[in-house]
Order: structure tokens, then sequence, then C-alpha cells
């Protein structure tokens, strides 16, 4: 019954979607300065318990999951319309005060699946994987909108210490994930790796070395090593979607640059003069940088790689703590969402000409 209860859930998030009459414009240098807030979703005015901004979105940035205070999910659209709730489908024997509290959740496809765990094990979307023995800490995806891909999930063993992520294949009939491999991230005094820029969701990691080597990789696959050529690490910052430029800043906030994974070139953008900014993101073209809550402002922000001119794009909505909880640049490139304890943000390039002619 649980398998065929999933199941249906499964089918209904994967149903077409009728297309927008309007797609969105990836963002772009050419487009950026009409980047603006197009939607705001409230959290009092949703029937959840939600008080975190915390969130994962599809492909295109429409569907969004979230985590509500009871340690459960939740799916909802861009106009706040429920999908479905993830209360505790977990074995029949599972004690109800015993339910697994969601600790990540990843779209595949457009279907929505969520990391829990208790002090039983660790699950997804109720399935318990008893090859975990760990501390669950993430949940992504290889997939685009076009293949099946596979899913990942990250742990902290228990015995080493590590970190391991575990690759899954979706069964087709069922939803249920079927375990093919494990693979360690190598943040260790062997390979030199000290950082690992913690925005960037597995399965793709980016690590550097105290003497500036930054690489590139998908877990289990080999890596990209290229000197980001300043004798420092890239601590903080981001990939585009293709994963072929970085976007990152020095430790002290005093340079903002570019590093091309396949030439090796690394730009000096802009000077950021000790301005901090905890969300970073880069354009598919890796033609523009934004941040969000640059030198803690309410403030969205955009470079023009190239000049290095830098646009402030306006405030995004009212948070009642100083930093927003989530930020993410959905993989197509079109949509920036902000997520903070009284709701959802998002983002989009619009066309001023066509609201005037409205």
């Amino acid at each position: 019954m649980r398998r065929l209860m999933l199941l249906i859930l499964l089918l209904m998030l994967t149903m077409p979607i009728l297309a927008q009459e309007d797609t969105p414009p990836v963002i772009t240098s050419d487009n950026v300065a009409q980047l603006q807030s197009v939607q705001q979703i409230d959290f009092d005015d949703l029937a959840y318990q939600l008080n975190a901004g915390w969130f994962a979105m599809n492909w295109s940035g429409t569907r969004f999951a979230l985590r509500d205070a009871t340690g459960h999910g939740v799916v909802f659209d861009e106009t706040g319309e429920s999908i479905m709730t993830y209360p505790d489908l977990v074995d029949d024997d599972t004690e109800e005060n015993n339910s697994p509290q969601v600790v990540d959740a990843v779209f595949f496809r457009d279907a929505v699946y969520f990391l829990s765990y208790d002090v039983s094990g660790v699950y997804v979307n109720g399935q318990p994987l008893d090859e975990l023995a760990g501390i669950p800490l993430a949940i992504g995806s290889n997939a685009t909108d076009t293949d099946s891909g596979l899913i990942v999930v990250e742990i902290i063993d228990v015995e080493t210490q590590t970190n391991v992520v575990y690759e899954y294949e979706v069964s087709p009939s069922t939803g249920d994930l079927i375990y093919t491999d494990r693979s360690a991230i190598s943040l260790s005094s062997e390979t030199g790796n000290v950082v690992r820029i913690g925005r960037i969701s597995i399965p793709k990691v980016v690590t550097s070395t105290v003497t500036g080597l930054v690489s590139f990789g998908i877990v289990g696959q080999k890596s990209v090593q290229v000197g980001n050529g300043t004798g420092q690490p890239s601590v903080f910052g981001n990939i585009n979607a293709d994963a072929t430029h970085l976007v990152w800043r020095d430790n002290a906030s005093q340079t903002l640059y570019l590093l091309d994974f396949e030439t090796g070139e690394n730009r000096i953008v802009a000077p950021l003069n000790g301005a901090y900014a905890q969300w970073f993101f880069l354009s598919n073209d890796a033609s523009t940088i934004l941040a969000v809550n640059l030198d803690h402002e309410p403030i969205v922000v955009a470079w023009d790689v190239e000049t290095g001119e830098k646009t402030v794009l306006g405030e995004y909505r009212q948070c009642n703590r100083p930093q927003p909880d989530m930020a993410r640049l959905s993989t197509d490139g079109t949509t920036l969402v902000i997520g903070c304890d009284t709701g959802l943000d998002v983002w989009r390039v619009v066309d001023h000409d066509d609201n005037e002619a409205d």
C-alpha cells in the first residue's frame, strides 16, 4: 500500500505541465538590468507551519519543496498552491512519534525526493536506505529535464568520519531508489584539498588547496584541476549550470574573480573592498554575476563580467533575520529565488516595454 501511495504521488508530480505562454528569458549581461521581483509567496498565506526559507526547487524555478516547522516536507508552486505534503511515508511499523525529520530535498525532473532520518535510519520518500550508516547531509541529482540521471545522497560515515556519497538509480515502476555505488569526497591531506565550496550542490564538487589549485568534478568521476593564480584558496563562490566557470571571492572579500575551468584563465571582475555576500550566482553563459545580501544589505546586485560594471537591481522581500535562509538560481538560468522566514521572493527578467503597453 505504501509503495502504491508513493507511486501515485510521483505520477501526479511528473504529469506534463502546460508551457507558459511567455517563457521567461534566460538571465544574461544583456538583460540583467531588467531582473526584478515578480512574485512573492507569503508563508502566512499558506496552510503550512513554515518559519524558515530553506527550499529546493525544480529546474525552472516554478515548484518548491520546503521543510515545515514540524520537520516534514511540503511542495507548492509559484502561486503558493499546494501540490503535496510529506507527513511520514515510512514503514507501517514505525511509531508515529518517531517519524523521520526532513533534512533535504531534490527535484528529480518534476518529482520530489525528501531525505529524512530518525533513530532507526535514513529514508528517501519513506524508503529506508539500509546501506547508509551515518548522518545524512544532502540529496542531489545529476538529472536534467530531458534524461533520467541518478539521485545521490551524501552522509558523514560514522566509522571513517568522512563524507561519502551514495548513487541510486530510480525504478521507473515504483519510484524507489536502487543502490548502485558509493564514492568518498576527497578532502584530505593526501589530496591537498583544504576547502570545499559549500554552496555547490552534490554531485558537483569544487575543492581548493591552500595555494589555489581548484578542482571541479562530479562525484565518482575524474576531476579537472586549475590553478587560480593568486596563491590563496578559492573559498566562497558558485559555478554556472554547465560548470564551465567558477565565480569566487577571496577570504577577506577584497576581490571578485571568475575562473574558467576550460582555459585556466582567472579574471578579476571587480573589487569588493570587504563587502561580504553569502550568496553568489553565475549566469548560464557566465556573462553576469549575481549577489544576494551584499554588504549585509537586503539587495540583489549584478556585475557585468566583461566590464566589471556593478548594478544594484533592488531590494528583496522583507525578512525578520539579517540574511536570507536560502537563495538559488534555477538550472535553466531564468529564475532567482530568495527564501527567508517570511516567505519566498521570485525574480525574473521583465520586459518593461511590454509592461507599459499593457
